[in-house]
């Protein structure tokens, strides 16, 4: 063999190790989630499992509605609506990766309706019952938020509205909070998003996966953006944050070892326009804060539930004045 074809040889054969683990990369991590998404009682293994697994049981048994809307681009997406009895509000409730909104909510959906909201709990799209190919980590799923709160404020005339996400639909609220919103959305509530698509992806190809990020995440990006049209940039939760107004709330776990805290304290800088609240819990693992330190949890929540829906009324009379 030349030499100088062998040293071609030497050099394509690590571009070409790099581009397999790029393709795999993005096959593990954006294509269409099938798993069980309602998360059957016994399946759920973590310390919480039996009051998760009965939040679950205790949600099926509601009178769920199940209804759809079109995305932008022409997906069906479906979300299931618990409703009550003059209610004071609506929340949206936007589950993570690989998820659903029953399991990720299990604990908070009981919680939520007695006190007296309508729960509205989208699969996310490439989850459960809703159509698409690729999971796209917030990029694609703002605007599908987005069309889900004008769906709310057609449905619920008059409601003010909140969000809710968990992890990737943290991520995702506090996204569409940057693309503007309608008005009767009255606050934000984000429990453990990441900062950016690429914080996320590096984090876990490095501490889960033990893969270098530099050598993968530049030819997986333009392989996300030929296959599935999304632009990393565009999952910029700090550049959103920074044109959001609407009241957030952030929570994040200390022992959340899936998205680190320091991508909530990352958020926080950004989020300069609005009125803030940031709430972390010791010890609290990924998605775990309100059932690790559920006082705590109900008591900010509660407080900034209330500030939201007095802040809207007194908009809604000076409106009307």
């Amino acid at each position: 063999m030349k030499k100088s074809t062998a040293i071609a040889l030497a050099a394509t054969i690590p571009a070409a190790l790099s581009y397999a683990a790029a393709v795999h990369v993005f096959k593990f991590g954006f294509n269409r989630y099938e798993g069980n998404m309602f998360w059957k009682e016994g399946t759920v293994k973590n310390p919480y499992s039996r009051r998760m697994n009965a939040g679950m049981r205790w949600t099926r048994m509601q009178n769920l509605k199940k209804v759809m809307i079109h995305s932008k681009d022409r997906l069906r997406l479906y979300a299931r609506i618990l409703e009550c009895e003059a209610p004071k509000g609506v929340i949206l409730l936007m589950h993570g990766y690989h998820s659903s909104a029953i399991h990720d909510f299990s604990c908070a959906i009981e919680y939520y309706h007695n006190m007296g909201y309508i729960l509205v709990m989208p699969d996310q799209r490439a989850h459960g019952d809703s159509d698409g190919k690729y999971i796209t980590f917030g990029i694609k799923e703002k605007y599908d938020c987005r069309l889900w709160t004008e769906y709310i404020v057609k449905k619920y005339e008059g409601l003010p509205i909140l969000l809710d996400g968990i992890s990737m639909g943290a991520s995702t609220v506090m996204l569409a909070s940057g693309i503007g919103l309608p008005d009767a959305v009255c606050g934000i509530i984000a429990d453990c998003g990441y900062s950016h698509p690429l914080d996320i992806c590096s984090h876990v190809l490095k501490n889960r996966m033990g893969i270098p990020p530099a050598i993968v995440l530049p030819i997986a990006k333009r392989i996300a953006m030929h296959r599935a049209g999304v632009d990393f940039e565009d999952g910029d939760v700090t550049r959103a944050l920074v044109r959001n107004t609407k009241p957030l709330l952030i929570v994040h776990g200390e022992a959340d070892t899936f998205v680190p805290s320091y991508m909530t304290d990352k958020n926080a800088l950004f989020a300069k326009n609005c009125d803030l609240t940031v709430l972390k819990i010791p010890g609290a693992d990924h998605g775990m804060s309100f059932l690790t330190d559920e006082v705590t949890v109900k008591n900010t929540l509660e407080h900034f539930l209330d500030k939201c829906i007095k802040g809207y009324e007194k908009r809604l009379s000076s409106t009307n004045a």
